[in-house]
């Protein structure tokens, strides 16, 4: 699934180049933030990608755009609340290149929610090599590699806290123009996170209504699933027998995540915030979320950098 979305996105821009699009009602942008041009490189390895950029602010709303785009691609199976996960299934649209023709094939798979959590920092202590590698037998110089200690402070960032959340040091924060920081909170120490759900707010649809983008991202969008992600794992034990806790956690920092960054939206965007003040903290209640969302979460935002 990650794969077809890259995949998209790279081949989509060759085919429309982002100058290509009208700037009118902030086209172009939305294309822009809808690309991966500012990915200079791109490793996935195991369950990990590392990805590397010359763009600090172009890469924040790319990647707040990616990781947005890759949990709603599989969303439409949590739409519903969740019996049993291990029993549900899905299909996922595979495109596959044969002999430079393109066929599209369905795969079935036991659905998992594609998210990722990530640590990013900013430097020159950082190598990406092409290396030698064995591939049936043969040796060839087309695998790649990544050094350096800036990738290994952003590897330990990673690890700061529970969910789906873009950690950050202060290194990449000064790398950052004013009007990208309006999406950054602090953490603890001098740790912060680049709110994605944020960026989110306008990412697959947009309309030129604030209000209207928020709304749809809280009655019909992203809030749904990821608080019927968290009803499941909130269960004593889930299907399995096995303790929910750690998942549990994950899937709170998530919801809490998604309810920030659309408030921080609405802020910033000058709209009236009660009626959507409202919207969150009413699904909040009926999930039984023991939180809301509140003008005290603003604070972490508003912070000397």
């Amino acid at each position: 699934m990650f794969h077809n979305i890259l995949r998209t996105r790279f081949f989509d821009e060759k085919t429309h180049p982002i100058e290509e699009h009208s700037d009118e009602h902030g086209l172009r942008q939305f294309a822009e933030n809808n690309a991966v041009t500012s990915f200079s490189h791109l490793i996935s390895f195991s369950d990990s990608l590392v990805i590397g950029s010359e763009q600090p602010d172009l890469f924040v709303r790319q990647i707040s755009n990616f990781v947005y785009t890759a949990f709603m691609s599989c969303a439409e199976d949590f739409n519903e609340p969740i019996i049993n996960m291990d029993t549900l299934k899905s299909k996922s649209r595979m495109t596959v290149a044969l002999n430079n023709e393109y066929e599209a094939t369905y795969i079935q798979h036991g659905t998992a929610p594609l998210l990722f959590r990530g640590g990013i920092t900013a430097g020159t202590e950082v190598f990406f090599n092409r290396e030698g590698r064995i591939w049936n037998g043969e040796l060839s110089y087309q695998a790649v590699n990544v050094s350096g200690l800036d990738y290994i402070r952003a590897y330990k960032l990673e690890a700061t806290g529970a969910g789906p959340r873009l950690f950050c040091d202060k290194k990449f924060l000064n790398e950052l123009t004013d009007d990208t920081k309006k999406a950054v909170r602090y953490v603890k120490d001098d740790i912060y996170e680049i709110v994605w759900t944020y960026f989110g707010c306008e990412a697959g649809s947009k309309s030129s209504n604030p209000v209207e983008n928020a709304m749809n991202q809280i009655n019909r969008r992203i809030l749904p699933p990821a608080l019927h992600l968290y009803d499941y794992y909130s269960k004593a034990d889930n299907e399995s027998g096995q303790s929910s806790d750690r998942v549990k956690a994950h899937y709170q920092a998530f919801v809490e995540l998604i309810c920030c960054g659309i408030y921080k939206y609405i802020h910033d965007n000058g709209c009236e915030k009660n009626c959507v003040l409202t919207a969150i903290n009413k699904h909040l209640e009926q999930h039984h979320f023991g939180w809301i969302v509140s003008d005290r979460e603003l604070d972490k935002f508003c912070i000397k950098f």
